[in-house]
């Protein structure tokens, strides 16, 4: 017999009461309790057969729920001991969905991730994991196809936000360095328990085949978190203070890019942080020898 939808508002206040569980801040609790958005959600995945799917952070199994019938095999890291708990009695009886009880910034993916495969990764990620969690993705891109993330609005404009332009960052710029960003839809704080203090959106996240840059991937992300480290300076002292160089050897490097050293690191188009990345690269060593 199939569990009644916990969709629903009274379900989830219900559910928390039964388990003694107040949402904690600190992790983000905030339970999906609308089933809309539920559905649409599950759109913006475009789930199949063949597909397994990594969900961070399933709660209640709102979604989970409505995944497991129609895929391969579901992962669900859960950092909430009781939560864990609950869910893998619930879906004890499906045995390709896996309750995994684990913070997912500790954990080695590696470890969780199917041997074979690509997965689809799911999940309303908490605001203050939300970079880090990215930075997995990343790092374990051939293991992900596409990533389906709720985030807090103002770090998806961060994210979506076309690079050499003001409301870019440096998150934003290594994302789409390596992956296309698309907004699948807008979500309303009702649509949660409780309802989070700003609005959130659905994003659609895919590794690209290969990244918009030739130059070594440490080198180019050394560039990125560089030039934005320091704001309101020059790109010539932010390089100087984010690679501990001094400002001639990097304005050397800067000139060797064909980068004007008084620009900012918010100006540059993921084409310059190429060439930038590639001047920093070939300026490796230094006359000691030691790396950049």
């Amino acid at each position: 017999m199939t569990a009644p939808s916990m969709a629903s508002p009274r379900a989830v206040r219900d559910a928390l009461d039964a388990l003694g569980i107040r949402p904690r801040k600190r992790w983000g609790q905030h339970f999906l309790i609308d089933g809309n958005t539920v559905d649409r959600v599950i759109d913006a995945a475009h789930l199949s057969v063949d597909d397994g799917v990594m969900e961070i952070g399933p709660g209640l199994g709102v979604l989970t729920e409505r995944v497991a019938p129609t895929v391969q095999r579901v992962i669900a890291l859960e950092i909430d001991a009781k939560l864990a708990s609950w869910l893998a009695q619930r879906f004890a009886n499906q045995a390709h969905v896996r309750i995994v009880e684990a913070d997912a910034l500790a954990i080695n993916w590696g470890d969780v991730l199917p041997s074979t495969g690509r997965v689809v990764a799911l999940g309303n990620l908490p605001y203050n994991i939300t970079a880090p969690l990215l930075d997995r993705l990343i790092a374990h891109r051939d293991r992900v196809d596409r990533a389906v993330w709720m985030v807090q609005r103002e770090v998806a404009e961060k994210l979506l936000a076309t690079p050499g332009t003001r409301e870019t960052s440096s998150l934003g710029t290594l994302v789409q360095a390596f992956c296309r960003v698309e907004r699948a839809f807008n979500v309303s704080p009702n649509a949660f328990y409780p309802p989070p203090d700003v609005a959130s959106v659905v994003l659609r996240i895919a590794p690209r085949e290969t990244p918009t840059f030739d130059a070594p991937e440490d080198a180019f992300q050394r560039a990125v978190r560089a030039a934005f480290g320091v704001r309101r300076k020059t790109l010539r002292r932010a390089l100087a203070i984010g690679l501990d160089l001094s400002p001639d050897r990097s304005g050397s490097i800067l000139r060797a890019s064909g980068i004007d050293e008084r620009r900012r690191g918010e100006t540059l188009t993921l084409a310059e942080f190429d060439r930038l990345a590639q001047a920093i690269a070939a300026a490796n060593t230094d006359n000691d020898g030691t790396a950049l």
